[in-house]
Order: structure tokens, then C-alpha cells, then sequence
């Protein structure tokens, strides 16, 4: 009854108003609700056409931002009213979302005076934080429930167990913190540049060994996801897919022993486990890794278009080129895709331009006709190449094979100068041996004078030692051949032997 009391004093002391909440009115022709439902429809995509529909032209504008302002209130009302147990979040994410909603319930409490309410909501909650491993929200609220405990109940017992909790997650948080500043570093070397291997590979080796100078009372998920994150990003810098492989399965393995699933993770370990499927040619394995995994995913996230690239390539290296064009169309023709920044929309633009190349030579069957258009793929290439990025090795080949596809032969002659500069300079044999071969394959195809029984005869030793040189053996980055050379130089022959 004491606890109803405070409760029941607080709502009296200041008289609640009306809950102003999206959903709650009863008159849904409200400017407000017109506000809301014409920007979840997609009908107001600017001010412009919201102020226009709502008040006419000639209107003065105060009153719109006035609703707009009354708009956002609501909504940041409505916000504590949201159904967190939905099963549209994961267990983690729904245990998070309620001990945030609980801790603004208890730092409430707390300012109004309720301090019995207060710490029956406080040691509920800080349980399922530390269930979870919320590290900073365990802090937050041992600190406080320390202090009640301390000053107020006069508890010594209950306040040393705070104390001991609070140094227990701080040395946590700083770990946990840390490894995820030390994660970040490194991803963002690649976010808008491919090429950086060597750099990242230094920096990784020596975050790794920082952190596994770390002893800590128990390892959190978050701790290990991020140092092992750093692990691979050193593993598949150095092209060793066979051990990065490893490290996902006994990684994907360990995440399964803590007391709740972190799907986060485990999504993002197995993104990388199918990279180094495809380039270990372990096709079946990545293939049942991405079927069991892209349902899962909420549609338009950045994670669901990664793994439909690692579908599409997939299928590239599998030849599997009617479900490669069902990936593209797929991710392509989301709402969202064309809201993605550039650089994350790059790669599948190389995409379109192979299948586009597929589908004149016939191993394609598209519904409608493409809008792609070479010459400006072509002429895109300053864009692509300003920063040497490690994408620039597809887009040239690319650009060659379209080139010769469509017998442009003086603009052929040029690409192949080009990518000839680019080998040279670039492409040497230790680390890019499969990519220097078959350069050189496409340097011969001009000399022979794009004659198919020339050219098959000058290029069968080229073609034995790319034979060789598989590409689960290669010393090369994953993402360097979108469809394999083998299958390329054998498409470039039909065309040439048509010619």
C-alpha cells in the first residue's frame, strides 16, 4: 500500500492532462492526423507539399510549424506506448527497449520523491540488465540505487552490493569499450575504400593483441564479438580465407554459450563466413548459410542488402545466372535501395553491368529490357578509380568484356591500354596472380586481332596456369572476382568464335 500511496500522491500533486498520443483521438480529420497519415503514406515527402495540401498556398506558414511541432511531441509521447514485446524484435532487442523504458520509469520515480517505487523498479530492472550484459545501464542504476540505499534507507548490506557492482561492470564498460572503439577504427578504413589491406592488417594485429591482454571477471558477447571482428578483419586482410573460416565456426559456436542469442552478431560473423565459402568454393555450405539466414533479416537494412550481394555472388560463381538476375532485380527494385549513400551502391552497379553482359550472351531470360547502358558504364570509370579502390580491377575487366561484346573495337583498344598501365602498376604476381594472368589474357585478344583461333591458340598456357591457380588458392581479396575468370574467358570465346 505504501508504495500505491507515493504513486497516487505524485498523479495528484500534478494533475495529469490528457495523454496527447498518435492513435489515441477519436477524430482522425484533425490536421495533425492528416500531418501523420500523408507522411507514413508517402504522400508528404518535404514541407512543401505537406504545407500546400494542409493550408493552400497563400497561408502563412506559422501555423504549420506549430503542427508539425505538436506532431513531433506526439509521437515522442506515443514512443513510450510502443508494443516492445512485438515479435518482430529480437530477445535482445526487446530486452533492451524495456530496461530503457524502465530506467526513464525509475529516474521518474526518483525525481518526484517515490523512492519506494523507485527501488522496486530499479533492483527489477537491473537484473535483466545484467541478464543481458547492458553494461552502462547496470552502472547507471547501482550507482543510483547505491545512493538511496546509502542516504536514505540506511542499508549498508544493499548499498556494498551496489558498490561491488558498480566496479565490477565499470572495468566491463571500459573493456567493452575499448574493443568496440578499437572494431570501429578498423571498419572504417574500408567503408569508403576497398583498398587499404595492408594498413588495416598492421592496426588489427596490434588491437588483437591489446585485447587479449584483457582479464576480465567474465568475457561479455560484446567483447568477444568485437575482438573477434578485429580477428578476422586481420585474417581476410592477409586473403587467409581457411582460418578466417575457422574463426567463424568457432566464434558462430561460442556466441550459442551465453544465456542469450545475439543475432546481431551471429549475422554478421556468418556475412563473413559465406564470403569465405564462395571463395573457397564451398558453395553448398555458403548457399544453406544464406537461405537460413535472409528471411531472417528486416528487408532494406544494410545487412539485408549485403547478404543478397553474397547471394548474387554466389550464384555468379555457380553459374546460376537465372537466380543471380532474380538476386539483383530483387535487391535493386527495394524502396530503399536508392536511398543507400553511393559507395555502398557501387558494387551493384558492377553487378548490373555482368548481368547485362550475361544476358546478351544469352544466359540470361529478362522479363523486360534493360536500361543499362555501356557507354556511360564506361565513362564512369574516373569516378570509380579516383581513390585506387580495390573494386577497380571488376570494373575495368568489366568494362573490356562489354566492350568486345559489342565490337567496339576502338574503344576496346583504349580499355585495354588502360588496364594494361593498370597491371603494371598495380597488379603484381604475389598478390593479385589470378587477375594479372587473365589481364594478360585480354591483352592478347587485340594483338591476335580478335581472331578466335589465334587467340585460343596464343592463350593456352595463359589458360592452363589460371587453371592451376583455383581460386580457393588464390592470395587475393574476395570480392575481386564477381563472375570467376575461367567462366568469363570461356564466355569471351563463344563471342568471339560468333564473330
Amino acid at each position: 500500500m505504501e508504495k500505491l500511496k507515493e504513486l497516487v500522491n505524485i498523479v495528484t500533486r500534478n494533475k495529469v492532462k490528457a495523454i496527447e498520443v498518435i492513435g489515441f483521438s477519436n477524430d482522425n480529420n484533425t490536421k495533425i492526423n492528416q500531418l501523420y497519415e500523408g507522411i507514413q503514406s508517402g504522400q508528404y515527402n518535404n514541407d512543401e507539399e505537406a504545407f500546400e495540401a494542409l493550408y493552400g498556398e497563400d497561408c502563412d506558414k506559422n501555423p504549420y510549424y506549430k503542427l508539425k511541432y505538436n506532431l513531433k511531441e506526439r509521437l515522442y509521447n506515443t514512443l513510450f506506448f510502443i508494443d516492445i514485446k512485438s515479435s518482430k524484435y529480437s530477445d535482445i532487442k526487446r530486452a533492451n527497449l524495456y530496461v530503457q523504458k524502465m530506467i526513464s520509469l525509475f529516474n521518474l520515480l526518483r525525481a518526484k520523491d517515490a523512492k519506494l517505487n523507485a527501488i522496486a523498479i530499479g533492483e527489477k530492472v537491473i537484473q535483466t540488465a545484467m541478464e543481458y550484459e547492458f553494461a552502462l545501464e547496470v552502472i547507471h542504476l547501482a550507482r543510483r540505487l547505491r545512493s538511496l540505499y546509502a542516504l536514505v534507507i540506511g542499508d549498508r548490506k544493499k548499498y556494498l552490493y551496489y558498490h561491488s557492482l558498480i566496479i565490477k561492470y565499470q572495468r566491463i564498460a571500459e573493456a567493452e569499450a575499448m574493443a568496440e572503439g578499437y572494431y570501429y577504427d578498423i571498419i572504417s578504413l574500408y567503408i569508403k575504400n576497398k583498398s587499404t589491406k595492408e594498413e588495416s592488417v598492421k592496426i588489427a594485429s596490434m588491437y588483437l593483441d591489446d585485447l587479449n591482454q584483457v582479464k576480465l571477471e567474465f568475457e561479455t558477447a560484446h567483447f568477444f564479438y568485437c575482438k573477434t571482428m578485429i580477428a578476422i578483419s586481420l585474417y581476410m586482410g592477409q586473403n587467409d580465407y581457411r582460418k578466417t573460416l575457422e574463426i567463424c565456426d568457432q566464434s558462430l559456436a561460442k556466441l550459442k554459450t551465453f544465456s542469450f542469442e545475439k543475432t546481431g552478431a551471429s549475422l554478421v560473423i556468418n556475412t563473413q563466413k559465406i564470403a569465405c565459402c564462395i571463395q573457397l568454393k564451398l558453395y553448398q555450405e555458403g548457399r544453406k548459410v544464406i537461405l537460413e539466414y535472409i528471411e531472417k533479416i528486416p528487408e532494406g537494412i544494410f545487412s539485408w542488402f549485403k547478404m543478397h550481394e553474397l547471394y548474387l555472388t554466389l550464384c555468379l560463381h555457380t553459374k546460376s545466372y537465372q537466380e543471380a538476375y532474380e538476386v539483383y532485380e530483387k535487391a535493386t527494385q527495394h524502396p530503399k535501395f536508392s536511398k543507400f549513400p553511393k559507395y555502398a551502391r557501387e558494387v551493384w552497379k558492377i553487378f548490373q553491368a555482368w548481368i547485362h553482359f550475361l544476358s546478351v550472351a544469352g544466359k540470361i531470360s529478362k522479363e523486360k529490357r534493360s536500361k543499362f547502358r555501356v557507354s556511360k558504364y564506361v565513362n564512369e570509370v574516373p569516378i570509380f578509380s579516383k581513390d585506387k579502390r580495390g573494386l577497380n580491377i571488376p570494373i575495368l575487366i568489366s568494362q573490356i568484356v562489354l566492350l568486345l561484346q559489342q565490337k567496339r573495337y576502338d574503344a576496346l583498344i583504349d580499355s585495354i591500354e588502360a588496364i594494361e598501365k593498370y597491371k603494371d602498376r598495380y597488379l603484381d604476381k604475389e598478390n593479385n596472380f589470378r587477375s594479372n594472368l587473365f589481364v594478360r589474357l585480354l591483352l592478347e585478344i587485340p594483338k591476335r586481332n580478335f581472331s578466335f583461333t589465334q587467340i585460343s591458340r596464343k592463350t593456352e598456357k595463359l589458360v592452363a596456369r589460371l587453371n592451376e591457380a583455383p581460386l580457393e588458392i588464390a592470395n587475393q581479396s574476395h570480392d575481386l572476382e564477381i563472375l570467376p575468370y575461367e567462366d568469363t574467358w570461356e564466355i569471351i570465346l563463344e563471342e568471339l568464335r560468333e564473330k
